[in-house]
């Protein structure tokens, strides 16, 4: 199927197709570099951005990129499509045994290329194509499982509905409230440039380093205690979180800076090489902060969606992004 795109002033509105490159003249800004690592736009200049789109009748709720490929989850199926056109795609509409893909909520992907897929009834590990399932009988918290990270030493981690748990030498182990985590219920998990993690809950935020845990709340600098999204920048070290209804909440390494009413339903948080921020909502779409101002106009951003799951960074700078539109990733807006 031909591909169809709409080009307005920059803008990319993207229809159901195949996927496919695009290459887009897009006006835009360079940026001096502040203390912060964030300023106002200083000078314009016109750019290629290329895009790709992986289409999907239904949204994205969720993906996790591997070395050859990208890994996404819609309502009917967990799908793997390499990056080269030549691949194979593979679409799993069953996690093994352990339920539908309707029921997934996160996924990740460790060292070896091997796939974690997080649902509600516990987490597989997929291994060419079979999953390995994992309950609260395999030692998992709970079985409702929240977002799924993998650290450079091949560490798992998962934040269930009932706590953390962690998977290392063959065996799932929750972290025990003694250690200094006492959240119950955790939505996010973050690695920092330094191999820290960081967790979102019910009861705030927690940062486990040198295996120690420091908590922050509403007592230490927090808007308020229910933390629901999260990101790292490596760039500034500064840790952004989606709280309450609408507040972003920012830590530069001293105290937290509060932003209120930013926007409804954050549910994901990317920084690009830049350190500009992007808050991706479930019902509002996509919001970019540079520094300065909040940014939710489509034809600055330069995607119309309206909605955004879940973002991540490659390595190269690129941006992914989770929409109702399918997988789109836009080719790193900042190549110099």
């Amino acid at each position: 199927m031909r591909p169809t795109i709409i080009k307005s002033a920059g803008l990319m509105v993207l229809l159901p197709a195949v996927l496919f490159c695009v290459s887009a003249k897009q006006h835009s800004t360079a940026r001096q570099t502040s203390a912060d690592n964030t300023s106002a736009d200083s000078m314009s200049y016109d750019f290629k951005i290329e895009w790709k789109l992986f289409s999907s009748a239904e949204p994205i709720k969720a993906f996790a990129l591997a070395q050859n490929g990208v890994w996404y989850v819609t309502a009917s199926a967990v799908v793997f499509q390499g990056y080269a056109k030549t691949t194979t795609r593979k679409e799993f509409p069953q996690i093994g045994k352990l339920t539908s893909a309707a029921d997934v909520t996160c996924i990740a992907v460790d060292a070896a290329g091997s796939a974690w897929v997080g649902t509600s009834a516990g987490c597989a590990r997929e291994n060419n194509g079979a999953f390995t399932p994992f309950t609260k009988a395999e030692g998992l918290c709970d079985n409702d499982v929240k977002k799924i990270v993998v650290d450079k030493s091949g560490v798992v981690y998962a934040g269930t509905a009932d706590g953390l748990c962690r998977y290392a030498g063959g065996a799932w182990k929750g972290v025990d409230a003694k250690s200094g985590f006492n959240a119950k219920v955790v939505f996010d998990l973050a690695l920092d440039g330094q191999g820290n993690l960081w967790c979102a809950t019910n009861n705030g935020i927690f940062c486990q380093s040198g295996g120690r845990w420091q908590s922050f709340t509403t007592a230490n600098g927090l808007s308020y205690d229910d933390a629901h999204a999260l990101a790292c920048d490596p760039k500034s070290g500064k840790i952004w979180a989606a709280v309450g209804e609408k507040d972003v909440n920012c830590y530069d390494g001293k105290s937290w800076k509060v932003f209120m009413d930013v926007m409804n339903n954050i549910v994901s948080i990317m920084t690009d090489t830049q350190s500009r921020i992007w808050f991706g909502s479930a019902t509002v779409g996509l919001l970019k902060f540079n520094g300065e101002e909040w940014v939710n106009d489509p034809h600055k951003t330069g995607m119309a969606a309206s909605s955004v799951n879940a973002m991540q960074r490659d390595g190269s700078g690129n941006l992914w992004f989770a929409t109702d539109k399918g997988l789109l990733c836009m080719n790193n807006p900042y190549p110099y």
